[in-house]
């Protein structure tokens, strides 16, 4: 027998939906992994809690606060980082936020400012040029799609999002030895061109052979996981003396007609692989 859909969780999936008409898509995926999260919680730990009004600071709030502080990464054991469960109680107070015009709504103050913990400001220090030819090295030997894929990220200076998201087709000849790359729409809603050397050309086509060999996702030659990559770059650290990096951004090696910041890449905790 089916079970009947729970009345609080269906509430706050059509807040979801209301928030898809103007998030990205991933932005409303991680709003749902939030939302199966606390539905996770709150049956296994309330399960007489059916309405938001139900809720109370305490016990269930509190209770929330203390599972996600309690709560292991599947693949590292290690607990859930301080971005991602600020992230998770930001995300959970616009919800809630949302349901003020429900019939039942939740009552103000179950989140409170001082609940979400602040993360560590940690100065970034860019790569020296020997670990930045090392790690090039690296990536050039191993020679496969995330490595190409990696150094094409490395020497235009696109954001990993952008990189994965690139057309097969996103190569254009202005004339001449001009030569640029279309990026997309992505995390700053522009597109731009961007100049490209000999180099990011064959990179290009290398991409374009391995997505053709491993029948990759429709025109899209570049069909890898921002998070993939940034486990590749903290495996080609361990080979130098350098610390794990986290890919912020990465330098470029050519100008771009951009207004947007050249991105940079930093070495310090990599969070990200702690999530």
């Amino acid at each position: 027998m089916r079970t009947p859909p729970h009345p609080l969780e269906e509430a706050l999936r059509a807040r979801v939906r209301l928030l898809a008409t103007t998030l990205r898509p991933a932005m409303v995926r991680q709003y749902e992994h939030t939302l199966r999260l606390f539905m996770a919680y709150l049956r296994a730990s309330c399960p007489d809690v059916r309405s938001a009004h139900h809720l109370r600071r305490d016990p269930h709030m509190l209770g929330w606060l203390e599972y996600l502080w309690t709560r292991r990464v599947s693949y590292s054991g290690k607990p859930l980082s301080t971005v991602w469960r600020a992230a998770h109680l930001i995300r959970l107070r616009k919800l809630f936020d949302l349901l003020a015009d429900h019939a039942f709504p939740p009552r103000p103050g179950l989140l409170l400012s001082q609940d979400i913990p602040h993360p560590d400001d940690v100065l970034p220090r860019p790569l020296t040029p020997e670990d930045d030819a090392r790690l090039q090295a690296e990536l050039r030997r191993r020679n496969d799609l995330l490595s190409s894929a990696l150094l094409l990220t490395r020497l235009t200076g696109m954001r990993i999002g952008e990189t994965a998201d690139l057309d097969a087709d996103c190569l254009h000849h202005l004339g001449g030895d001009q030569w640029v790359v279309h990026v997309p729409v992505g995390k700053l809603h522009n597109e731009r061109w961007t100049p490209v050397d000999e180099q990011v050309r064959a990179l290009i086509a290398r991409l374009r052979f391995y997505a053709h060999c491993r029948r990759q996702l429709r025109r899209s030659f570049c069909s890898l996981a921002p998070k993939a990559v940034e486990c590749l770059v903290c495996s080609c650290a361990r080979l130098s003396p350098m610390p794990p990096p986290k890919l912020a951004s990465l330098p470029t090696s050519c100008p771009t007609r951009s207004a947007t910041p050249t991105p940079l890449l930093c070495c310090g905790p990599a969070s990200a692989c702690r999530r």
